[in-house]
């Protein structure tokens, strides 16, 4: 997904996913610069790469997020797996 957020990713990607804010310009959402994420009608779409892609990356923590170096995002995704490992 950081491919994709960052334009990365080959053109076959673009408009895949959309974001809240694309979604209805009219409005202001507080979740805005999130991946629009459909309402899953069974399990098994929950855990497609359609589906789960988008709802990993939303969960991420914006410090993460915001790393726009590929290397600097996968030292930082890095750490923060680390650090819930070793907090469980």
């Amino acid at each position: 997904m950081h491919s994709v957020e960052y334009k990365y990713a080959p053109s076959s990607f673009d408009e895949t996913w959309i974001k809240n804010n694309m979604r209805a310009h009219e409005r202001d959402f507080r979740n805005a610069n999130d991946f629009y994420l459909p309402v899953p009608r069974t399990e098994t779409f929950k855990k497609s790469t359609f589906y789960a892609l988008p709802s990993a990356w939303n969960d991420l923590s914006p410090d993460i997020k915001l790393q726009q170096n590929k290397i600097t995002f996968k030292w930082a995704l890095r750490a923060h797996l680390l650090d819930e490992l070793s907090d469980s």
